[in-house]
């Protein structure tokens, strides 16, 4: 399932944004969650980095979308933006925000189905990223997604992926750098961790599902805040 942020003044036009994601996910047997602003004051304000798709109006009263996208590439440089114009030409200026794409008003389902189909198709590669290791016995290229979690043990990093434990002699915050802000976070100094592999926590400790096996680690005090946050939407999610 993937979360979706519309972000538009014209309550027709975003619902029929809406309404038309979730007939591309009827006819793809694909989920999507659906959060719509009316505003882009409303959706910075106490923004968390939880989307993996938004769609910005770029003509909205208060606060225009080219503007409001400026500000969210401050706080999140991943998430994929995608323009809702009613003029093509503005949608040139996205490259400045490393737009994803952009639609054109009046919405036609024909055409979004075809652009939407290609973002998931981006979506899809995004989420497979890959992450090469360099260990004593050689080079190994894995899926992020395949890894459980990172253990700090003296100056080497432990990796427990699903294809077995991998050491490598390098920093926690090198690694953290490489891996997606959205997937991976520290419940401590000397872990971080696969949220999507969570299965039950509390504010001491989470419990990570590890190929069949459970995992328990501690939560630190000094990262419960940040911790506990990157954990709420993939259990909002299962709600």
């Amino acid at each position: 399932m993937i979360k979706i942020a519309i972000v538009e003044d014209s309550a027709s036009d975003s619902e029929k944004l809406k309404d038309f994601v979730v007939s591309w996910n009827k006819e793809h047997n694909q989920a999507a969650d659906i959060i719509v602003f009316n505003n882009a004051i409303a959706f910075l304000n106490n923004y968390k980095a939880v989307y993996d798709l938004i769609f910005m109006d770029i003509m909205m009263p208060y606060l225009d979308g080219m503007s409001a996208a400026k500000k969210l590439r401050e706080i999140d440089s991943q998430t994929a933006l995608v323009f809702v114009t009613s003029l093509a030409q503005y949608a040139v200026e996205g490259y400045e925000v490393n737009a994803f794409d952009f639609i054109v008003k009046p919405f036609v389902y024909a055409e979004f189905s075809l652009k939407f189909s290609r973002m998931q198709q981006k979506l899809e590669r995004r989420n497979h990223e890959f992450i090469c290791l360099q260990t004593i016995s050689g080079t190994f290229k894995i899926e992020s997604s395949q890894i459980y979690f990172v253990e700090v043990t003296k100056h080497t990093l432990v990796f427990h992926t699903s294809l077995g434990d991998f050491s490598q002699y390098s920093s926690l915050k090198k690694i953290e750098s490489l891996l997606n802000p959205k997937l991976f976070a520290k419940c401590s100094n000397c872990y971080l961790v696969n949220v999507g592999c969570a299965i039950k926590y509390d504010k001491d400790n989470v419990t990570l599902n590890c190929g069949g096996k459970e995992i328990c680690l501690g939560i630190s005090r000094s990262k419960r805040k940040e911790f506990l946050l990157a954990l709420e939407p993939f259990f909002q999610q299962e709600k």
